[in-house]
């Protein structure tokens, strides 16, 4: 989980100013993004019902912060802004580094299959609590083909570090999947 320990209350704009733009610049500093230079990635969050950020990063070493997003991020993740606090204060590891982390994103190989990638993929992920987070991905800017899931956040996180599958978890009915079950096989390329 990228751990960015700030406070629960803390504003969204210093967040995405501040915490988004320094663990960037910590992660690619010495690292090599030479298989980037060219190339332009745009992840969007969309927080609530009306804050967005566009994070476009080209090279793989320069950030530029669109407020306000995009029409078509290649890749945008859509939660309340209470699950959102939950995720960055540490409350709730809701296992989304593979789609949030710039840096895990503008990996070569999963920028090429992310650049094509059309759908949108809900997933209703149950809290020890009782409580449901629900992000949706949405990829280039497209609501079909679509899937939803749903699953215990113990095994969406087990799903995420490579633990558990979800093959097995759909067989022995831990994970229930609705919608397009052919998108799902091909998202799990990009978990």
């Amino acid at each position: 989980m990228v751990d960015f320990g700030v406070p629960r209350d803390m504003d969204i704009d210093e967040f995405i100013d501040n915490h988004v733009t320094a663990h960037f610049e910590k992660s690619v500093a010495g690292a090599d993004t030479s298989a980037m230079v060219g190339k332009s990635f745009t992840l969007q969050y969309n927080i609530g019902d009306d804050k967005k950020y566009c994070l476009n990063i080209s090279d793989g070493n320069k950030l530029e912060i669109i407020k306000g997003g995009i029409d078509t991020p290649m890749l945008s993740l859509h939660m309340s802004e209470s699950d959102w606090r939950d995720y960055i204060s540490g409350q709730v590891d809701a296992g989304l580094d593979r789609f949030i982390d710039p840096i895990q994103l503008t990996d070569p190989k999963r920028f090429s299959a992310l650049q094509e990638f059309k759908g949108m993929l809900i997933i209703k992920i149950l809290k020890d609590d009782g409580e449901t987070i629900v992000p949706t991905i949405c990829f280039n800017g497209s609501d079909k083909p679509s899937a939803t899931l749903r699953l215990k956040i113990s095994d969406w996180l087990g799903l995420q570090q490579g633990k558990k599958k979800g093959p097995m978890l759909v067989m022995t009915g831990k994970m229930k999947v609705g919608g397009d079950i052919s998108f799902v096989m091909q998202c799990q390329t990009l978990m």
